[in-house]
């Protein structure tokens, strides 16, 4: 095997192959494939909101069999350095071997975060099910996803399913799809 370092690192990351000729259970995902600003508010507990955005980043990675992405969480007071981002962080997703459902780790090392989900399609959403570091279940739900855009929000609950809370939302808008990106995109119920 030939000996990789340097560049030969994100080449051999990333896919070098259209996803068009991967199996169904990698279209749940592979429709975010490409480059999305997004714009949203966060939500705290006394009911305000504080105004977010940033960029949201898909990619097909490890030979096909993942999806990966960048989440960047802008500065809320509009510093470009990059040290003062809310946030930097990305997911890997793959399918599970029954071909309807996914795992999901987040990794959020600004904020020192890991979180593990498992993401399934519930009608036209898509739902990622874990645990908050409260050991509160919480939900990251894609909805409303065409061609060019979805909502996505994280909601969590303190009685235990019961009641949903929801702490976080955006709207994102692709500004450039992938030439990765699979020729069919978005979800049907």
């Amino acid at each position: 095997m030939k000996q990789i370092a340097g560049d030969d690192f994100i080449q051999t990351l990333l896919t070098s192959k259209p996803l068009q000729n991967k199996s169904d259970s990698m279209k749940l995902f592979a429709q975010f494939v490409g480059s999305w600003d997004w714009a949203g508010f966060d939500y705290a507990a006394d009911g305000s909101k504080t105004p977010t955005k940033g960029r949201w980043i898909f990619q097909s990675v490890l030979n096909g069999m993942a999806i990966q992405d960048v989440f960047i969480f802008e500065d809320p007071h509009g510093n470009k350095d990059q040290a003062s981002y809310a946030e930097y962080g990305t997911t890997l997703r793959f399918p599970n071997s029954d071909g309807e459902s996914w795992k999901a780790v987040w990794v959020g090392p600004m904020n020192k975060v890991v979180r593990i989900f498992e993401a399934k399609a519930l009608g036209s959403e898509i739902v990622l099910e874990g645990m908050n570091d409260k050991s509160q279940p919480i939900h990251w739900i894609f909805s409303d996803i065409t061609e060019d855009s979805f909502h996505w929000r994280g909601e969590y609950s303190a009685d235990n399913g019961k009641n949903w809370v929801l702490y976080e939302e955006l709207e994102a808008q692709r500004i450039k799809r992938s030439s990765y990106a699979p020729t069919t995109t978005h979800l049907r119920a």
